[in-house]
């Protein structure tokens, strides 16, 4: 599963933020201060263990290139 954000590639930096949403059992996603994007499929028990894995997939057979720059976490537990 995977949501097109609409964005052209580029190779400018962008920015992603991932927040999860325990109150209404979703995450939502935003890409440079957008409005916040609902996903409600395939959310994890809260008893389940999740980990950070970045996979790069595009709507177009195009070449796949990704630089990471840096990671912030925050946690409320």
């Amino acid at each position: 599963m995977f949501d097109d954000t609409g964005i052209a590639i580029d190779t400018g930096v962008h920015e992603i933020e991932l927040v999860a949403d325990t109150v209404n059992s979703r995450f939502l996603w935003s890409l440079d201060n957008t409005a916040y994007v609902a996903v409600t499929a395939d959310i994890p028990a809260d008893t389940q263990v999740l980990n950070l894995v970045w996979i790069l997939e595009t709507a177009e057979n195009v070449a796949k290139n990704i630089d990471i720059y840096y990671i912030d976490v925050e946690t409320d537990k």
